[in-house]
């Protein structure tokens, strides 16, 4: 597999990392959903990689050739556009009210609603220093209320919230692991925790075509086009996939 980062990890390595992430996953309460999707259209969901290989393994790597060519530019779609925290990116994953991928779904996907208030406001406090926002303005600036630990789980979560300290030691398990499969320290700090639609396309395309299509987003020539120009643009892209899956 086309690993990105200059990784190259064994297949035993590989199953170790997905083996972790689904132990990792056991220890969490399942939780109800009215499918709402307020969180799916809201952006793509973060995730290290060890959660992305998980996910891989068990939906993509089972997709016919078209349907993942199809979930490819969708992921195009949603990397070129403006980073802008005010205008959502929705989730490729997401059909219709449900989520296709729900049993391989990320740790950050399983967890909201269930971080401990105070760990969950720090990260929206981040997220508006870093784009400048009033914090209210942010997507998703509080967990849904309605998501609820399920009543087996309740004795061992009666407040209805993970531990603190068990939300900062599982990111510390992910992040070894992702490091023990050959991630470089370096690279973990700037690069490990990234959407679904980036571990994707670094996948499908490679590093040097995102750098490339990185270049494109932020140049105005990009950004004074058309939707339909850039639509044209977007089955051009689909083409080259077609030709290089044939």
């Amino acid at each position: 597999m086309p690993h990105p980062f200059g990784m190259s990890p064994s297949e035993d390595e590989v199953q170790m990392a997905i083996y972790n992430v689904k132990e990792l996953f056991l220890t969490l309460p399942e939780t109800t959903c009215e499918h709402r999707t307020e969180c799916c259209n809201s952006g793509c969901p973060n995730m290290y990689y060890s959660e992305y290989l998980n996910l891989r393994m068990e939906c993509i790597e089972k997709m016919e050739k078209p349907a993942r060519i199809d979930l490819t530019l969708e992921c195009l779609r949603r990397y070129l556009k403006p980073q802008d925290v005010m205008k959502p990116k929705p989730c490729p994953l997401l059909n219709e009210n449900m989520c296709s991928v729900y049993e391989a779904r990320p740790y950050r996907c399983r967890t909201y609603g269930l971080i401990p208030d105070e760990e969950y406001d720090k990260m929206v406090d981040s997220v508006a220093k870093d784009f400048k926002v009033p914090k209210e303005k942010i997507p998703l600036c509080q967990q849904c209320k309605m998501v609820k630990v399920k009543p087996e789980f309740e004795a061992a979560f009666p407040d209805g919230k993970l531990p603190k300290d068990k939300v900062k030691n599982d990111q510390i398990l992910v992040k070894t692991t992702d490091i023990m499969i050959g991630m470089p320290v370096q690279i973990q700090q700037l690069y490990g925790y990234l959407t679904f639609h980036d571990w994707h396309l670094l996948f499908e395309i490679g590093q040097q075509w995102m750098g490339t299509l990185s270049k494109l987003r932020a140049s105005k020539k990009w950004a004074d086009l058309k939707d339909e120009e850039k639509e044209k643009f977007m089955q051009s892209l689909k083409k080259s996939l077609e030709a290089v899956n044939e």
